[in-house]
């Protein structure tokens, strides 16, 4: 069996460095690629989804009511955080689990 010196040692760590070097920037590419595409479909979605123009004044659709299920308009804001009905009370009673020994 032959016996790799110093320099043959060396150089595998210079390899395996560039290695990682190239396998580092192609990672950070890649995810620049896929992040652009991304926020490309976010952004065309938008667009496509334009509010149409105005209909002429004669139209019968212009005062139809908007059909689609009612939403409650107090779940469209945002509550927040809430204090319970009751509040926390101390107990002096042994727990029920416990953890860990058997």
């Amino acid at each position: 069996m032959p016996r790799f010196g110093v320099t043959s040692r060396a150089a595998g760590f210079r390899r395996v460095n560039v290695a990682t070097r190239w396998l580092a920037a192609g990672a950070a590419i890649l995810a620049g690629v896929f992040g652009f595409a991304a926020a490309g479909e976010t952004a065309s979605a938008k667009a496509s989804t334009a509010p149409a123009a105005p209909s002429p004044i004669g139209d019968a659709t212009a005062t139809a009511p908007p059909v689609g299920p009612a939403v409650d308009p107090g779940l469209q804001r945002d509550q927040g955080f809430q204090t319970p009905d009751t509040l926390p009370q101390r107990s002096y009673r042994e727990p029920v689990a416990s953890s860990g020994g058997s």
